[in-house]
């Protein structure tokens, strides 16, 4: 009979092997995580029994981060990962704890606590260029240059992003080319270079598919979407999402669809579709904040604010937009700490507190220029402007628009640019110049009736009334 020390070894071994079987499985199938779903209950259950420091555990813990972090599983990577880094077992091996530092540094920034990321990242780069590991030297590269960029620190995210790009290819990892290749193009669109942004994320989408890198294409075609959607292109954009919603949704990609999802709610908005829109934004929130994607929730959160502001539903919205502010600023994602300020501007607006509004304004046109990004400073110049409509600051009002103006001119279909349009339109009205005022009133229309349908409605009233009041 069997010593109950025996059974306890028995199964403990038995344990390890089915840890190992699946640790191999994994690195054997790469991204394809469909088939480890209906197996996850019993792997949950052997890491629960685990001895934490054997080699099984930690094999596993590092062949498995991919799919948990595919699954927003974080918190139970996390614990793994930290058990590597801080236990003395000699199971642990450098490559073993630069790894694991990794993937903490991934964690962290995709939960937008950039400080720890880059701590745990430094230490892990250490200690992979110690080993003469590309693979990790380029990865640690590559999501350092992530942290700086959503920080907006663009020269700074630029310098990794060259660095990691090098040794990547240096190594011919096509895969980690295609993925810091976005990287290089996220930063061009943050710093309002459009077109070069369209070039780099075609490229990287066009490596992710030459490599069979499928995990990669639908977060490719949610930034192609963006940018179309910011140069106006929005049959281009609308494609774009929901191809990319088609391929997110076959292989349940929910950090993709928290971003295409977001995306087409933004389209669906500017065909005046709101209940669309909100349905949009509502499932992307959720898959969002499953996984714990800071700047994805805040970005989200504001868009509500939006959707229900233009219902008129005021104080619902400025509670999702204070939230979405709050986690912006706890963050530190300064182009969402822009936009929430604006859109709380908006809304200051929108009940007439323009006093309150001007603050908000000013303080987020200040964010914007330190940041560089002009897709953000034009919005908030033409709240600025509105606020000094309603303030009868007719100098300011004038020199905030015609600012926005020269910003914006560049993307002629650009809401930013409509905006500005109609404020002059407003100006030109006051100051008697009919002509003036009706043609740069009916130019923003145009842009409206493509851009935000909720704006062209409001515009088409007042090129009625400009029309009754001077006919």
């Amino acid at each position: 009979m069997q010593s109950l020390a025996d059974r306890q070894q028995y199964f403990q071994a038995t344990n390890q092997r089915f840890m190992r079987y699946w640790s191999d499985y994994i690195q054997a199938h790469g991204h394809e995580f469909s088939y480890l779903d209906s197996e996850f209950d019993n792997i949950q259950v052997a890491l629960n029994m685990a001895e934490p420091n054997s080699e099984p555990y930690i094999h596993f813990a590092l062949a498995g981060y991919d799919y948990f972090e595919f699954r927003g599983l974080f918190q139970l990577a996390k614990t793994q990962l930290q058990q590597i880094v801080e236990t003395k077992s000699a199971a642990v091996n450098d490559l073993s704890k630069a790894t694991a530092l990794l993937n903490l540094g991934r964690i962290a920034e995709k939960q937008g606590d950039f400080s720890e990321a880059e701590i745990h990242l430094r230490a892990g780069l250490q200690i992979a260029k110690r080993l003469e590991r590309k693979d990790i030297i380029s990865a640690c590269l590559k999501f350092l240059g992530r942290s700086a960029w959503k920080q907006a620190k663009y020269d700074e995210a630029m310098a990794y992003i060259e660095r990691g790009l090098a040794v990547a290819e240096s190594d011919n990892d096509r895969q980690r080319v295609a993925e810091i290749t976005a990287d290089k193009a996220a930063v061009f669109a943050k710093t309002s270079e459009l077109e070069q942004a369209i070039t780099y994320f075609e490229a990287s989408m066009t490596i992710a598919q030459e490599v069979g890198y499928d995990a990669q294409v639908p977060i490719m075609l949610a930034n192609l979407g963006a940018i179309s959607d910011m140069l106006g292109r929005y049959e281009d954009a609308e494609r774009y999402c929901r191809q990319g919603i088609e391929l997110a949704r076959k292989r349940d990609h929910k950090e993709a669809l928290a971003l295409l999802l977001g995306n087409l709610g933004v389209l669906m908005g500017r065909r005046g579709n709101y209940e669309e829109e909100e349905r949009c934004y509502r499932e992307a929130l959720v898959a969002a904040r499953a996984m714990g994607l800071a700047d994805r929730v805040s970005y989200l959160l504001i868009n509500m604010g939006i959707v229900v502001m233009e219902r008129e539903a005021y104080d619902e919205s400025k509670t999702y937009v204070q939230e979405a502010l709050a986690i912006a600023r706890q963050s530190g994602i300064q182009i969402n700490i822009c936009y929430a300020l604006g859109v709380l501007g908006d809304l200051s607006v929108a009940i007439g507190q323009y006093e309150t509004a001007v603050p908000y304004f000013l303080e987020g046109v200040s964010v914007a220029r330190q940041i560089q990004n002009d897709e953000r400073l034009g919005p908030v110049l033409a709240g600025l402007g509105d606020a000094y409509l309603g303030l009868e600051k007719w100098d300011l009002a004038t020199e905030a628009f015609a600012e926005g103006f020269e910003i914006s001119k560049d993307i002629p279909m650009s809401e930013s640019y409509g905006r500005a349009l109609f404020g002059l339109a407003q100006l030109a009205l006051r100051n008697g110049r009919l002509d003036e005022a009706r043609d740069k009133g009916e130019r923003s229309l145009v842009i409206f009736e493509q851009a935000n349908a909720f704006k062209a409605e409001k515009t088409r009233h007042w090129l009625a009334d400009l029309d009754k009041n001077t006919g």
